[in-house]
């Protein structure tokens, strides 16, 4: 999927190495690995600076440190019981979650970052309908003067939050609107970038764990000093 690299000096494309899956009895052909040779391959020829992926289980961290790709995303999990949280009682704002106003917050909380992996319109359009088909719960909220946004997802008797900008005012309204769709007993995992805006409840809260991994192609794609960010709705 293209993405571009927002960095303090200019903008670099990129791609997303996303849902790479092999049937189960074309296993250990080197089919995949074929596929990420030919992925970059095309990347390249297309003047693409680095490439992008997150592995969906840590035991595939080795599979794709072979091609070259290395740890560089990090991210926070915070795990919150809903029935803790009372109903806010303030007037609030809540609608679905556009594309458009998905691009806006996250440029908003993010360009600020010092490497930021930026989706266009047309890839969040995707992520939110990834999410509908998946059962989950994407909401724009504005309360108290502040907007922010959250991407939830139903998994295994939890919810996961995988994308989030709230800030403390916004928070228990996420709350409320998370425990009343999914139900108030479900545990909440809030997955938070290490980078996080100003504001943002979770700073310093969580426990830290190895998210995407970075194969950059340029000198100019090596993330800097800063933490780099990746979206999390995509994982």
């Amino acid at each position: 999927l293209p993405a571009t690299i927002t960095t303090p000096i200019k903008s670099l494309p990129a791609a997303y190495v996303y849902a790479v899956a092999t049937l189960p009895g074309f296993r250990r052909r080197g089919i995949a690995a074929a596929l990420m040779e030919q992925a970059e391959a095309v990347l390249r020829a297309r003047s693409g600076e680095a490439l992008l992926l997150v592995p969906a289980s840590d035991g595939l961290r080795d599979y794709y440190a072979k091609f070259g790709y290395r740890p560089c995303f990090y991210r926070k999990k915070i795990v919150l019981n809903g029935a803790d949280y009372g109903d806010p009682t303030d007037e609030t704002l809540v609608k679905p979650l556009l594309a458009a106003d998905f691009l806006r917050l996250r440029d908003t909380a993010y360009t600020s970052g010092g490497y930021f992996v930026r989706w266009d319109e047309a890839a969040l359009r995707y992520a939110l309908q990834e999410c509908e088909m998946a059962g989950g719960l994407a909401r724009r909220l504005q309360a108290n003067g502040e907007e922010g946004f959250f991407a939830a997802y139903p998994e295994n008797g939890a919810v996961r939050v995988k994308e989030s900008v709230l800030t403390k005012p916004l928070l228990p309204h996420a709350i409320h609107l998370i425990k009343h769709h999914f139900g108030c007993d479900k545990p909440m995992i809030f997955c938070q970038a290490q980078h996080t805006p100003p504001g943002d409840w979770s700073a310093g809260n969580g426990e830290t764990e190895p998210f995407a991994m970075l194969k950059n192609l340029t000198a100019a794609a090596q993330p800097a000093a800063a933490m780099p960010y990746l979206g999390l709705a995509l994982d």
